[in-house]
């Protein structure tokens, strides 16, 4: 009987793996391509649209810290590293404490795999429906209604919206649920506190702890709501099991969690300190609970909706909001504390989400729950809500009618959950909509509305075939369609064409060295991370305080603490470019090495825009053809040492030599580049042999050759009182002009460029190892050999904090720290072998309480047997008594 049950189980867990694989099936395919890498990095100049306009997710950090940091932990540990620290970011930082990064969650293993987060994510989705699943079957669920339950919660709004590290600990809430409900059953037998353990330590190991919070919130809600119907001694039994999940759970996740204290001693975390209260939803954009893209896709009206895109954290649709006010007004009494902390649960937390006056403010006596922005971060908990109760509506239809008085219970709960969805849908309609709202015109209006009605019609065919078996499958049905059509939309906006343009950061890599590079674009920040090359950039939280505040008060002023990269404080204030050009020396003090920008930006260039109102026009040049351009009176002095006007490539193809002849003052020099690697429709630079000093006027002879195909110059309307002229093969074009930049030779040279970015090598960035007078011999970033003919002082441009060691010939001693942020060491004279360390202070309490965890962990598994036994151990049977507990694990028998 075991096996045979279990068989039977082993296919709808299967259906559960394929659904999400179909789902994604253009994505595993490629027809789109959903690498965070190709759209949010900024190295894919050439991308094809996709499919839908709009965004595929909400945040961007799917890639900033999720991808690019996840996959920078990835390459540690697979190096067979623990990654503790991040050498990569800023000037260092912790990497498994700063929890995003979910160093240590065994799935972002898979991110070393190409597509890695694709797979990584529809694992996720698996565990999320399977242990939805088998908690369903655990309630006496048939599986029928225990399949749609996981379904719903496979394609919840959370994963359809969002998929940064917030994302990772949700699949984890339905198996500390299910940990709960077998500690339940165990009826006074040892044991059952397994899969509480388990859920709740890669809960915290997924590295989004705000989501795990809430996760444990309402699993205490949920033991209250199990403990009615215990005997009393059963009841603290209970209760023992659970603390025991819980204590061992935590001693499982020590190491992450002791990493992460550690490091906000020492973080900045913005408003984490508390204040998320006064923030919520608009309640306007309500309506989007349940009809999701009525005022367009992600960010299709990034103005108008910018506000609610930027905070909103997940959707529930319209059937499942249905099916659970029926469960809640059903006609069985079973599992009635349940329903309703399920239903309470749901209206507490969605009015807090969108902004019912003082529900958040009440919740703010609950600790921690003022620390976390919770109108993100709860919607993942009221959707796993909805999807169980409406599991158990399906699963009270399904069980069929003993007597008329049921029939009469089961319409009177159908008319009055419509009675309420329909007041929940008019109030949301009713609430006013903001003038930019009210505006939009987008298609997906009407079609949203379409949809809702199709809806809203099967919900109501189904009332006169309620004593079928027809109305519990078609609600099924149509709630899976409705869950599978919102979760696939935005996977349709990723792009079709997008190509790495790779030859960056291979220069990068080659050239770097130890040092760091800053960008004003390409190279988003944190992938410094991902390609294991050190970037000054950063976007995370929490972040290095020191760090924060050296960058407010050395690098950039009008930087976000967050995010130092093109974010601004301040919209009227200085722009990076600014502030690079004004502290270029604080740059080189941090040791960076090389400024990035996109293919089109010269920080140093001075620009000549002689045009008047009107279109660009192409002047074409075939191969052997030649244009030129004259500048009168530059003012400029200094000197020349090359030229960038804007290029047209025919989609790239374009593949000559574009040669200039510059001259001024009687004196020429020449230059040459290759169009291979050129951008289409954006600057072309053209560097010269040999500097040129400027006068008083100045010529350009510009020769097209080695060509197949032609290139365009572009060229706009020339203004009145324009100081350039423009020709084409000896004949001046008078009415029209260049617009084109000059780079002088007094700041520092661009040494690489493609479709991608622009690379500019400063003359004198700080060494990252320094130690006057002494030779020094890298091994890597955390060892050398150091020959010094007399005691000297290193300063190494690595974060100073506490947990850092140095090893000296074999001598452990610790790490001073000099101008409030880097590390400072005494070398011996003569020659010495030097090791860094980095280990959080209280790990070694860790390991020992990650080792005692195990062994909890062992003593409740017991035998290779029991997992197979905790799973299978529920009522089967479409017709079991819903609300029924199995005993102690064991399979019931049924009527099959």
């Amino acid at each position: 009987m075991l096996r045979d049950a279990t068989s039977r189980d082993r296919w709808f867990v299967l259906s559960l793996c394929l659904f999400p694989i179909l789902a994604k099936l253009h994505l595993l395919l490629g027809l789109l391509k959903a690498d965070p890498l190709l759209f949010y990095a900024g190295l894919t100049p050439r991308n094809g649209p996709g499919w839908l306009n709009g965004y595929p997710t909400i945040d961007p950090n799917i890639a900033a810290t999720s991808q690019a940091l996840g996959g920078g932990a990835v390459k540690s540990v697979l190096s067979g590293a623990l990654p503790w620290w991040n050498h990569f970011q800023g000037v260092g930082a912790p990497l498994l404490g700063e929890m995003q990064s979910a160093a240590l969650f065994p799935p972002t293993l898979l991110l070393a795999l190409p597509n890695g987060q694709l797979y990584m994510h529809l694992l996720l989705q698996v565990i999320a429906g399977a242990a939805t699943y088998f908690l369903l079957r655990r309630l006496a669920c048939p599986r029928s209604t225990a399949l749609v339950g996981g379904l719903l919660f496979e394609f919840n709004g959370t994963y359809a919206w969002m998929a940064t590290a917030s994302i990772n600990p949700v699949c984890f809430l339905p198996l500390l649920l299910l940990g709960i409900e077998v500690a339940r059953d165990r009826s006074g037998r040892w044991g059952g506190w397994g899969w509480i353990a388990l859920a709740l330590a890669l809960s915290l190991y997924a590295g989004f702890p705000e989501v795990a919070y809430y996760n444990a919130l309402m699993a205490g809600v949920w033991i209250l709501a199990r403990l009615p119907g215990l005997p009393r001694p059963e009841a603290w039994r209970f209760l023992g099991r659970v603390t025991l999940g819980v204590a061992s759970g935590l001693m499982l996740a020590a190491p992450v969690i002791i990493a992460f204290f550690d490091f906000l001693d020492d973080a900045f975390v913005g408003q984490h300190t508390g204040g998320f209260t006064a923030f919520s939803l608009p309640p306007s954009a309500f309506i989007k609970v349940f009809v999701p893209y009525l005022h367009g896709l992600i960010y299709e009206q990034p103005v108008t909706a910018a506000g609610f895109w930027n905070d909103v954290g997940g959707y529930a649709g319209i059937l499942p909001v249905a099916l659970s006010l029926y469960a809640l007004a059903g006609m069985t009494r079973r599992l009635a504390p349940l329903r309703l902390a399920l239903g309470l649960w749901v209206a507490v937390t969605v009015a807090a989400c969108y902004g019912v006056p003082g529900v958040a403010k009440a919740l703010a006596v609950v600790p921690g729950f003022a620390l976390t922005a919770f109108y993100r971060y709860l919607p993942c908990t009221w959707e796993f809500a909805l999807c169980v109760l409406s599991g158990l509506a399906l699963a009270d239809l399904a069980a069929g009618y003993r007597d008329a008085l049921d029939a009469r219970r089961s319409v009177r709960a159908f008319w009055i959950a419509s009675a309420a969805l329909a007041g929940l849908l008019l109030a949301a309609f009713a609430l006013p909509q903001p003038a930019s709202v009210a505006e939009i015109v987008t298609p997906w209006r009407a079609r949203s509305l379409a949809f809702a009605v199709i809806l809203l019609v099967g919900w109501f065919w189904c009332r006169p075939r309620m004593k079928t078996d027809a109305a519990p499958r078609v609600l099924a049905v149509l709630a899976v369609v409705e869950a599978v059509v919102f979760f696939v939309i935005p996977t349709m906006a990723y792009h079709r064409k997008a190509q790495l343009e790779p030859a960056g950061i291979r220069f990068l890599r080659d050239n770097l060295g130890f040092q760091r590079f800053y960008t004003l674009g390409p190279i988003e920040p944190n992938y410094g991370t991902y390609f294991q090359i050190g970037e000054v950039n950063h976007d995370d939280m929490p972040v290095p305080a020191r760090w924060v505040d050296h960058v407010a008060h050395h690098l950039d002023d009008n930087a976000t603490a967050s995010v130092f990269a093109h974010n601004r404080l301040r919209p009227d204030g200085p722009s990076p470019v600014e502030n690079f050009l004004k502290n270029q020396a604080n740059y080189q003090a941090v040791g960076v090495k090389y400024l990035v920008t996109a293919p089109d930006t010269d920080p140093y260039a001075r620009h000549y825009a002689d045009i008047a109102a009107g279109p660009n026009t192409p002047l074409v040049l075939q191969s052997g053809q030649r244009a030129g351009l004259t500048l009168k009176d530059p003012g400029l002095g200094g000197t020349l040492s090359g030229l960038a006007l804007p290029v047209g490539t025919y989609g790239d193809r374009s593949d000559g030599v574009l040669s200039a002849t510059v001259c001024s003052q009687g004196r020429c020099s020449i230059g040459s580049a290759a169009l291979g690697g050129a951008a289409d429709n954006h600057p072309f630079t053209i560097i010269l042999d040999d500097p040129l000093p400027l006068g008083t006027d100045l010529t350009v002879e510009l020769d097209y050759d080695d060509a197949n195909t032609p290139l365009v110059l572009w060229m706009w309307p020339r203004a009145a009182n324009a100081r350039t002229s423009i020709s084409h093969e000896g004949r001046e074009i008078a009415d029209q002009t260049f617009r084109f930049q000059l780079d002088l030779a007094d700041h520092p040279p661009l040494v690489f460029q493609d479709r991608a970015m622009r690379l500019y090598e400063l003359p004198a960035p700080r060494p990252y190892l320094d130690a006057a007078g002494c030779q020094l011999f890298p091994r890597s970033r955390d060892s050398f050999d150091s020959d010094c003919p007399v005691p000297t002082t290193l300063t190494r441009l690595e974060l100073a904090m506490a947990g850092w060691r140095v090893t000296i010939n074999g001598q452990e001693q610790p790490v001073a720290m000099v101008a409030d942020l880097f590390q400072q060491i005494t070398l011996p004279a003569g020659q010495a072998s030097v090791s860094f360390r980095f280990l959080p202070p209280y790990m070694p309490l860790g390991y020992g309480l990650f080792a005692i965890g195990c062994a909890l962990l062992v003593l409740t598994v017991g035998n290779p047997l029991a997992a197979r036994r905790v799973l299978a151990g529920m009522p089967l049977g479409g017709r079991s008594p819903i609300g029924q507990p199995a005993l102690d694990g064991a399979m019931m028998p049924t009527a099959e």
